[in-house]
């Protein structure tokens, strides 16, 4: 209802905002106590108050202490000035419940420019505080939780400048947010890195599911740069367009220098096996010509008169000039391999020629123990290939005189046979099958390594240094082929496949 003392002209403006869906409330600051003269209907629902009940009250009966005394008069003197102001306050239904009111409050003047009439529009905004209140208490929690991480958290917007940063920024880095916040994420990077991340940044807003990972130099605010592990992906508003990027930043410094001294430490390790090998290799080729001397020399004095004692003497000492050469000379082999300096020469070649050839060698020494010694050629094999058949005949004597060494009684035998053939390549197997003395399976393993044999007791019996299957399994690898062995213990039966 109006009171009598509303002017023609604040009448005529109740008459067209009575119908808005905002409260409404007219008071009167010329009485004491600033009654309410009118409120509209949306007044009514939102407090629950008739307005019979509110007129000629003071509208702070609706509150519960949010203007002290002071803030009231401030407010009452900016009106009076014609001030228009706006106060968010805690207001009480009739029910008791809460509800949030933005109130804002203008003077109406009459036409000699009194100030007649105060007018309240008043909205129910406690659904907009719960919601803030709900996002602050989120952001807290969210705060609480990546400021406790150890890696940088970021976001950036379209532009790449900083929009937020967690505290390992500056734990990491020593900038403080102020110094931070808003500038370009790439400033605080290397230069040689900038162009890598700038691209990222691209890459990520083009394709908002990709996670894209790099490895770069970030400056700390003294200078040093640290390694650090950028995760970036694309951030997204609510309906999915890039705003920006978001990701994280781990600090690798320590990672990368000791992946720098483990591989400083690996460079020196294989500098020191070459020069080893590289020495290995010299000496061989020192020791072995004046050993090739002995031997000839040895040779032409055997045809010379001897009595029976001197040409037994001499035949000791050509039999154990040639073991040294043989042992110098895969020595020389072996240290070629590691030194990365093996080569192989391939030219046309008889298949079965050269192996037989190799298998001839140690034709002496079999029947010599009283063995018999067979090769077994697949008829359908060719005859003419192309590879280094010197490097195979040397892995064949080793394998069969491997097997000769160890067989005292029974036979060996070496068979050949085409496991595949295509038109420019042939796969041919070579399996040593003897009745030696077997090989233990815990030995197994250790029957190709180099300076070792399956039981260190036969070095002592059969003589050797186990260089030979060592060097006959990395010529294997080197031909792309591939070598093992089945042994039964016990029973004297070994098999070594190439």
């Amino acid at each position: 209802m109006l009171a009598k003392e509303m002017t023609d002209e604040l009448r005529l403006k109740v008459r067209a905002i009575a119908s808005i869906t905002s409260g409404i409330v007219i008071t009167d600051p010329t009485l004491p106590d600033n009654p309410v003269v009118y409120v509209n209907k949306a007044f009514e629902n939102m407090t629950g108050y008739d307005a019979r009940e509110v007129l000629g009250k003071n509208c702070r009966f609706l509150q519960r202490d949010d203007l002290t005394q002071k803030g009231i008069e401030s407010v009452r003197e900016a009106l009076l000035k014609g001030q228009e102001c706006r106060v968010l306050l805690r207001n009480y239904r009739k029910d008791g419940t809460l509800f949030w009111n933005d109130l804002v409050i203008s003077p109406v003047r009459d036409r000699r420019e009194n100030i007649t009439h105060f007018v309240g529009i008043v909205n129910d905004v406690s659904e907009r505080i719960r919601t803030e209140k709900a996002l602050g208490e989120s952001e807290r929690k969210y705060r609480s939780v990546v400021d406790n991480v150890k890696e940088i958290v970021f976001q950036t917007d379209r532009t790449g400048a900083w929009m937020f940063l967690n505290k390992a920024w500056t734990e990491i880095t020593g900038f403080l947010m102020l110094e931070s916040l808003g500038r370009n994420f790439l400033d605080f990077f290397h230069p040689e890195a900038r162009g890598a991340l700038n691209e990222a940044m691209r890459d990520s807003l083009g394709n908002v599911k990709s996670l894209i990972r790099l490895e770069v130099r970030v400056q700390t605010k003294s200078g040093e740069y640290r390694w650090v592990e950028v995760a970036l992906q694309a951030l997204c508003d609510a309906v999915k367009n890039p705003i920006g990027v978001s990701g994280t930043i781990a600090d690798i410094t320590d990672r990368k220098r000791a992946q720098d001294t483990l591989k400083h430490a690996k460079e020196a390790a294989e500098d020191a096996a070459r020069s080893k090998a590289e020495f290995l290799a010299n000496m061989s080729h020192e020791i072995r010509t004046p050993m090739n001397g002995i031997i000839g020399m040895t040779g032409l004095l055997m045809e010379t008169p001897l009595t029976e004692e001197q040409q037994d003497y001499t035949n000791t000492l050509r039999t154990c000039s040639q073991s040294l050469l043989a042992l110098v000379n895969d020595i020389l082999d072996f240290s070629k391999i590691e030194a990365g300096k093996m080569t192989f020469i391939e030219s046309d070649f008889d298949l079965r020629q050269a192996i037989e050839q190799g298998v001839d060698l140690l034709a002496e020494t079999a029947a010599t123990k009283k063995l018999e010694l067979f090769t077994c050629i697949e008829p359908e094999l060719p005859r003419k290939v192309m590879g280094d058949a010197g490097r195979l005949k040397q892995v064949i004597i080793n394998l069969v005189g491997n097997a000769v060494k160890f067989t005292d009684e029974g036979q060996v035998v070496l068979n050949m046979r085409g496991v595949s053939e295509e038109e420019a390549h042939i796969v041919v197997r070579f399996d040593v099958v003897d009745t030696g003395i077997g090989i233990e399976p815990d030995y197994q393993s250790k029957l190709f390594q180099a300076f070792s044999q399956a039981d260190n007791s036969s070095t002592r019996r059969y003589g050797g240094t186990g260089l030979g299957l060592a060097i006959s399994r990395k010529l294997v690898h080197l031909m792309g082929g591939e070598i093992g062995v089945e042994s039964v213990p016990g029973k004297g039966l070994s098999l070594i496949h190439i």
